[in-house]
């Protein structure tokens, strides 16, 4: 307050009055209407004077309230639909918070809103409305993501059939309180259905398991997991793929027996195999996988000489994206 004024005065037109706060003080006004507000002053010299204003005022009444206040306990990965009714012209902003209360983020803007956890734990929601330059904030709605979240990963995904073991390495997320079962399926109808971590089992219920393919191609190992405390339930999948070179001797002698050089694939998407001589030269090439070596120059013409050879094979599998390359040694004995 400057220093000639000796006293003030606040009148806001509703019974209100204010002569502490020289720069006026935010006045709520608890109805609508027009009022006149008034500041009156005198200076030190005895001076007085007064300056009036009239503002219409409209209040906003609302209150946030949304459907579920209640705390709402779900598996994981399933969604919290909560809303609020709707108020023309205002906006929401619905944010999520850690068991400590803190902020995680925005989660989204709309009348109705989808939250949804993959991760195990306990949240907190709060809305916050704004209409005009009025706010209003719900208070603080729990929500726990309870049960797992089923997720592995295969080791020795790319190998050569009966040469690796698969092992897998369980990665399920997991709510504090969960009481866990798991249950993996090889996707493999030659192995037996039998229970244990050191046996070629189809199926297996520790918590990593092992499995030995027979097959070529892609195969898919699939973990369920229940927590039996919720009844909570998850299903990861997981592709792997093997590949099974014939014997890399082979003796095209004409007597029927191990004539031809070939690998076997299934479910290829590309395959192409090339065979070099000891100078780099190109003696085979195929990308036929039906077709296999049978020790001549591009299948035709005189025999190659006995001699070790050098292969090349790119090939992919439908279950995969990217394409892969194999490299070995195949010699000819008749």
């Amino acid at each position: 307050m400057p220093a000639s004024v000796a006293s003030f005065e606040w009148d806001y037109g509703d019974g209100s009055t204010n002569t502490t706060d020289w720069d006026g003080e935010c006045h709520n006004y608890t109805a609508d209407g027009t009022y006149t507000v008034t500041l009156k002053v005198v200076l030190t010299n005895g001076c007085e004077n007064e300056y009036s204003a009239k503002f219409g005022i409209k209040i906003e009444k609302f209150e946030p309230d949304v459907n579920r206040l209640t705390d709402t306990v779900l598996c994981m990965g399933q969604n919290l639909v909560l809303s609020n009714s709707i108020l023309g012209g205002a906006s929401y902003k619905w944010e999520l918070y850690d068991a400590d209360k803190k902020l995680i983020g925005v989660v989204g803007t709309g009348i109705v809103q989808n939250i949804r956890s993959n991760e195990p734990g306990d949240f907190y929601v709060k809305l916050t409305i704004t209409k005009g330059n009025c706010d209003k904030e719900s208070r603080f709605i729990k929500y726990s993501a309870v049960g797992v979240v089923a997720d592995f990963i295969p080791l020795n995904a790319v190998q050569c059939v009966s040469q690796d073991t698969v092992y897998t390495l369980n990665l399920t997320k997991k709510y504090p309180t969960a009481k866990p079962s798991y249950f993996w399926d090889f996707g493999d109808g030659k192995a037996a259905n039998c229970f244990g971590y050191k046996q070629n089992c189809n199926r297996d219920s520790n918590e990593n398991s092992q499995h030995f393919y027979m097959d070529t191609g892609c195969m898919k190992i699939e973990l369920y997991v229940i927590d039996r405390a919720t009844g909570c339930t998850s299903t990861a999948n997981k592709e792997v793929s093997f590949v099974k070179p014939e014997d890399a001797i082979f003796s095209p002698n004409g007597d029927g027996m191990n004539e031809e050089f070939f690998f076997e694939i299934e479910n290829e998407r590309m395959y192409h195999l090339l065979v070099y001589n000891r100078y780099g030269e190109r003696v085979f090439d195929t990308k036929q996988l039906q077709v296999g070596w049978n020790g001549r120059h591009q299948n035709q013409g005189k025999e190659l000489p006995d001699g070790t050879y050098f292969h090349v094979l790119k090939y992919g599998y439908h279950c995969e994206k990217e394409d892969r390359l194999a490299k070995g040694i195949v010699e000819i004995v008749r």
